[in-house]
């Protein structure tokens, strides 16, 4: 059967230390060639006739790097070391966030076993270690996880490198279903529908998009969250989202996102 990655985006690697990776997850790789051919094709092509392309991900030893024509900026790296995903997570110990304000509140801060079950790129993930949380982020698709892993390792090597944060590659359905120690508290981000909004077209979720595996049922995750968390469970929804199950305990609200708690 085909991988259904295939007709998303294609993956470049030239670090030998990630060959068994992606032996192992059945990852077709393009070869360097193929990439710079794509992309001096499309260079060359003039603007108006330009037509849609697959992204690249390029692994290299140095650094990893999204290439999307259909973006602009037309590359993209994960990098929690510079640019503003290092100015939030330098400031983690003075934000006020509304995901902060969503954790439980009591004082002084304890640490708590916190599930991130829709792992993404891992900033909030991020966020939540560096408040002194225990954090366990799950992430379904291979490269995204791999990505953001790298990411991940360069900053807390540098900068954090005591807090509590581990990187899974597992669907959240699966860890939910095998969870042998239950997390106190489950923090659900599932990507938001497709939208025209001016505020996504500006982020970086525009370059995950087309990584993600989007099967994710809210709903679903929702119910099965409820039954193993000891807590509470935290979903993260657009502000106008009908809610999905029952009256959440409280909710917070901060420009187009909203998070529903659901207190045990």
């Amino acid at each position: 059967m085909q991988n259904p990655q295939e007709n998303f985006y294609h993956v470049v690697n030239t670090d030998p230390s990630l060959d068994e990776f992606f032996k192992n997850n059945s990852i077709k790789l393009r070869t360097s060639g193929h990439f710079e051919a794509s992309f001096e094709k499309w260079r060359n092509t003039p603007a108006k006739h330009r037509k849609p392309c697959s992204p690249y991900v390029v692994f290299s030893p140095e650094k990893d790097q999204i290439w999307d024509s259909n973006i602009s900026p037309k590359l993209f790296e994960l990098d929690f070391l510079s640019g503003k995903l290092n100015y939030r997570v330098c400031r983690a110990s003075n934000d006020a966030s509304p995901l902060r304000k969503s954790l439980p509140q009591k004082r002084p801060v304890e640490s708590k076993l916190i599930w991130d079950l829709c792992g993404g790129w891992g900033e909030d993930g991020l966020m939540m270690a560096l408040w002194s949380h225990n954090v366990v982020s799950y992430e379904s698709s291979p490269v995204v996880h791999l990505l953001a892993q790298r990411a991940l390792e360069k900053f807390t090597h540098q900068q954090a490198p005591d807090i509590k944060i581990k990187r899974m590659h597992a669907k959240a359905e699966d860890a939910l279903a095998k969870a042998n120690q239950k997390p106190e508290v489950i923090y659900l981000d599932p990507m938001y529908p497709q939208t025209k909004s001016k505020a996504l077209n500006q982020s970086e979720m525009r370059y995950l998009k087309p990584l993600a595996n989007n099967s994710d049922n809210a709903l679903r995750l929702l119910e099965t969250s409820l039954n193993v968390a000891t807590e509470s469970v935290i979903l993260k929804r657009p502000i106008k989202a009908e809610i999905l199950l029952q009256s959440p305990t409280r909710s917070i609200e901060q420009g187009s996102t909203r998070y529903d708690i659901y207190n045990l």
